[in-house]
């Protein structure tokens, strides 16, 4: 549609273009010739706003060899006019897109359009850039298609975007996953202690009714264990909440961790030799710390309840030591062991290394036990091997380093 009539100024644009003869330069249609000056003002005008356009806007020939470059192909791509035209677009294609031109020159050479065709492309720089691409056929005056235009925009902000909506998406999602999960393992835990204690609480009315007593006192016993496991349940599920919104404070004050474990062991050591697990333990006479001492007691009684319950049978070793720096406890078992890609993640949220249907448990007494004592500024971890049991070590400064978890 258009004829060059004169050289080229910077960046391939036609310094004067005049239209064909009894043509529009916007349709190509015949009509009545426009007087020069009004055509090459026209033309001028258009030159402007390609050259003013914020995207690239690109001519290549059939050859695939830049023909003009304009301001916004500068800019996003970082090579001058001077670099670029005359040498091949396929030196802006990353070796993966070179399929492109050959795919969009022969669409051109058909006559057809390239609408929002997305593709990557790098710069001077070597960094590549999504870009999204539109491309049209150049005809000469006789309608013979001669070239291809090619407007290219920076597509990378949309794409980051994109990318962030479907990260968010995907984190709703396992979020929404987890908690159906949580709350099918939170209702089935509590579930069996509420169905326990209602029946035990069935059988001493009926045990006092028929005078008996110490039966019923066995039964109230074992009652009475039930609804520990059920305040233990939901103690679990209010530090979640405050765990997460931040609320959860440490009451500070002197607490002798090596007593405090003689106390736990005890209080778990019925419930030890029910599972065949004895308990040693290895203790100084003291090891007394600045720390909370309820918070620490529902750190070593997860560490315990977790050995008796993986443990198999096999004895269970508790050791407290101590240097100028802190106290170490350590848990060991001799029992089912955790394999190594399960040791990173037993201290997140709701994850477990076993079966929940083998095992019970809502899957936050290691999460809750990181949270606690990483808020003392201290550090937990495990070492372990699948089938010969599993060692878990607290280390602890003798002061604790923060007041809210």
């Amino acid at each position: 549609m258009y004829r060059r009539v004169g050289g080229s100024s910077p960046r391939g644009v036609p310094e004067k273009v005049s239209p064909v003869a009894g043509q529009s330069p916007f349709t190509g249609e015949t009509e009545s010739v426009p007087g020069p000056g009004q055509a090459e003002n026209e033309l001028f005008r258009l030159a402007a706003i390609v050259e003013s356009s914020e995207d690239a806007i690109i001519s290549k020939n059939l050859e695939g060899i830049v023909t003009s470059w304009n301001a916004g192909a500068e800019r996003l791509f970082g090579y001058t006019a001077e670099e670029m035209v005359g040498t091949p677009i396929s030196r802006l294609m990353p070796p993966e897109h070179r399929q492109d031109m050959a795919e969009i020159l022969s669409r051109i050479r058909r006559g057809e359009r390239v609408e929002h065709f997305e593709s990557v492309r790098m710069k001077k720089s070597g960094e590549r850039v999504p870009v999204s691409l539109s491309v049209s056929p150049i005809r000469d005056a006789t309608g013979r298609i001669i070239g291809a235009a090619k407007i290219a925009r920076d597509i990378s902000e949309q794409k980051n975007h994109l990318a962030e909506r479907e990260r968010l998406y995907g984190e709703a999602q396992e979020a929404a996953r987890m908690r159906e999960e949580f709350l099918s393992v939170a209702g089935h835990e509590m579930r069996t202690p509420l169905t326990s204690l209602q029946f035990q609480l069935h059988t001493v009315q009926k045990r006092l009714e028929a005078a008996q007593p110490e039966k019923a006192m066995e039964t109230l016993a074992r009652a009475r264990a039930q609804l520990e496991r059920l305040a233990s349940l939901t103690e679990e599920l209010l530090d979640v909440t405050r765990i997460t919104s931040g609320r959860m404070t440490l009451e500070l004050e002197e607490v002798d961790l090596a007593q405090l474990v003689g106390e736990t062991a005890e209080r778990l050591r019925e419930g030890g030799a029910r599972a065949g697990c004895a308990l040693t333990i290895e203790a100084p006479s003291s090891a007394t710390g600045v720390w909370d001492r309820s918070r620490l007691d529902q750190v070593v009684t997860n560490l315990l309840s977790n050995a008796v319950k993986f443990g198999g049978g096999n004895p269970i070793t508790v050791r407290v030591a101590s240097d100028t720096s802190g106290a170490k406890l350590t848990v060991s078992d001799q029992g089912i062991g955790i394999s190594a890609a399960d040791q990173s993640r037993i201290f997140e949220r709701f994850e477990r290394a076993v079966s929940k249907q083998s095992y019970g448990g809502l899957g936050l007494g290691l999460w809750i036990s990181r949270q606690i004592v990483e808020a003392h500024g201290g550090r937990i971890r495990v070492e372990s091997t699948p089938g010969l049991g599993s060692t878990f070590e607290v280390t602890l400064p003798w002061t604790a380093m923060e007041m809210t978890a």
